[in-house]
């Protein structure tokens, strides 16, 4: 594994190196890491000099505060885009908008509302109840949207309720399923506030997403220097990760033991990784490699379309309805190195986060920079027929043509 990767990663396990070391070589050692490494030296070098740095002789606080300038000067041109909304109803109103034209439809297989509301009827969650002032758990069911309860679920019920609650998605059956939209939806009612606010001091965003809903739910709080960039991109990039697990659930929905999938798609569980040559995949780095081939490639699964397999290039549709911001583009995997732990991430999510956390250089966000980069370096060894062929049949996946078992 190249030094540059294993920096940003900041991944000292040996046993990943010689893993992926193995990889290589059952893939005809194509060099893939350090094919990735000269990719993120190029961007980043081009990004600096847009910056207006010298790639050669800058350091990594005058690189982050290019950056945190750059964040804010996008959040402003985002905010001119959508007419300089003047609270956050009307913040909320013009990002919804914006997300659905950039995300359009998309149809997912997600378990059924009714299916829901029984299981809080059977587990009540009191303290939603309690935060959005229900005196009964029927008057919530009727009255409440329930993918927004199980939103606000996510951030005010316990461990206990959440571990019943997974017992009883357990035992959902196929007929307990069915194809649904993937949803963005705005949580502008101010009893979300409070909850929101408290969501924001663990997450860094306003954004949460329900996996067994098929819903993503945001709303805008009080001004900071980057909310409108954090809001839309962290909104786009739960939208993706929803859908990732939604497409994992079709792929199973005549399995016997459906709820259990689920359980495993709302806890990320094991079922959702395989091993290959001791290299680790998620399933989030099949549906990258997958979502972001041509639309005529030819790709073709058992249960699984085109439409499954989307995977949002965030950057670049964005940057199509608002030009000004397309710094980003190919930004959400590159980052720089300068020894000792210390890693700018250059994910345009990291870099909002920061700013709206103001953090100081040496303490910023890298997490999504980390999460894409592993994903794309595994997603590139699935292009491999070998490494493909094993990857999809440890996750159980024929493809309708070339590759079925």
């Amino acid at each position: 594994m190249s030094k540059l990767i294993r920096q940003l990663l900041q991944e000292d396990d040996p046993r990943f190196a010689v893993a992926l070391t193995r990889l290589e070589q059952s893939a005809g050692n194509p060099g893939i890491d350090v094919r990735i490494s000269a990719e993120l030296m190029s961007v980043s070098r081009a990004k600096l000099m847009t910056l207006g740095l010298d790639p050669k002789d800058t350091t990594g606080a005058e690189l982050y505060g290019g950056l945190l300038s750059k964040v804010v000067e996008s959040d402003e041109y985002i905010r001119s885009y959508l007419g300089h909304p003047a609270s956050s109803d009307e913040s909320n109103t013009a990002l919804l908008a914006l997300m659905r034209d950039v995300v359009g439809v998309k149809e997912v297989w997600t378990t059924k509302p009714v299916a829901l509301k029984k299981i809080c009827k059977k587990n009540p969650p009191k303290k939603v109840m309690k935060a959005f002032h229900f005196q009964s758990v029927d008057s919530l069911a009727k009255r409440m949207d329930v993918s927004e309860i199980f939103l606000a679920a996510r951030i005010v019920e316990s461990k206990t309720w959440w571990e019943k609650t997974k017992k009883l998605f357990g035992v959902l059956k196929e007929s307990d399923f069915e194809q649904g939209e993937l949803r963005i939806i705005q949580c502008s009612d101010s009893r979300w506030l409070p909850l929101l606010d408290e969501w924001e001091k663990i997450k860094g965003t306003r954004v949460i997403g329900s996996k067994e809903s098929a819903c993503v739910g945001f709303g805008m709080g009080s001004s900071m220097k980057a909310s409108y960039v954090a809001t839309l991109f962290a909104t786009l990039r739960m939208y993706n990760e929803v859908g990732m697990y939604c497409t994992y659930l079709k792929l199973h929905y005549v399995h016997p033991s459906i709820g259990n999938v689920l359980v495993h798609a709302v806890d990320d569980g094991e079922l959702l990784h395989t091993s290959v040559s001791g290299a680790v995949f998620h399933w989030r780095d099949v549906q990258r490699y997958f979502g972001t081939l041509a639309d005529d490639s030819g790709v073709s699964f058992v249960h699984l379309d085109t439409n499954d397999l989307g995977w949002i290039q965030i950057e670049t549709l964005l940057s199509l309805r608002i030009p000004e911001i397309s710094f980003w583009i190919g930004t959400d995997m590159v980052g720089v190195s300068y020894g000792d732990n210390r890693i700018i991430s250059m994910n345009a999510l990291d870099v909002s986060i920061s700013a709206n956390l103001e953090l100081g250089f040496g303490s910023m966000m890298t997490a999504e920079l980390q999460r894409s980069l592993r994903s794309e370096l595994m997603a590139r060894y699935v292009q491999f027929p070998v490494s493909r062929a094993l990857v999809l049949k440890q996750f159980d996946i024929s493809m309708v043509a070339g590759e079925n078992w």
